[in-house]
């Protein structure tokens, strides 16, 4: 997934500036097993915790794990343990950093969205990977707006980067683009 792959590109970035990183991870499936194969390619360390698949016991789990490591910073990719870990920041405030990454682009306020808001005020940054999502926040939760900073999402230039062709080269090529697109 797009999330997963962009946490294991950060992941490899403050490894390779000679930081120490841990990334936690417990969904898991089979398409998944690239996020391992990558950061252990790459020296990084991380840990599949399946105690954290179970949702009623999902705090406890994510406590013992903060307390066994003891970060100075904490960057969550996923909503749900962003939340919880707006609550656990809120008890445990000087302890760590905590930066909540917005994946997703919100269109309607709702409860969910106006419970995740509200516990993002205990985040110390929120980053959006997008400056639609930015601006909704800003508008909607202008409480927050000093905590957001737009970071769009990485993109490997040894990986993808221009090639150097003229038009004709294109001329029968036939291209197809799958995506979604909606009215923002």
């Amino acid at each position: 997934g797009g999330a997963q792959r962009q946490m294991t590109e950060l992941a490899k970035l403050l490894h390779q500036a000679g930081y120490p990183v841990k990334v936690v991870f417990w969904i898991h499936y089979e398409n998944d097993h690239f996020l391992e194969d990558e950061l252990a390619n790459n020296h990084v360390d991380f840990a599949y915790t399946p105690s954290m698949r179970k949702t009623s016991t999902r705090m406890f789990e994510l406590r013992k794990v903060l307390k066994g490591y003891s970060p100075d910073v904490v960057i969550s990719y996923y909503s749900g343990i962003s939340k919880l870990l707006c609550v656990d920041h809120l008890f445990h405030r000087k302890k760590y950093k905590l930066i909540v990454s917005e994946r997703t682009i919100t269109r309607q306020i709702t409860r969910s969205s106006k419970v995740k808001h509200q516990l993002y005020r205990f985040a110390d940054v929120i980053v959006p990977n997008s400056t639609t999502e930015s601006n909704f926040i800003k508008e909607h939760f202008p409480f927050l707006k000093d905590k957001v900073i737009t970071i769009n999402n990485f993109v490997d230039e040894e990986k993808f980067y221009p090639i150097e062709k003229t038009v004709g080269d294109y001329e029968n090529t036939n291209a197809i683009f799958v995506g979604r697109y909606n009215e923002a």
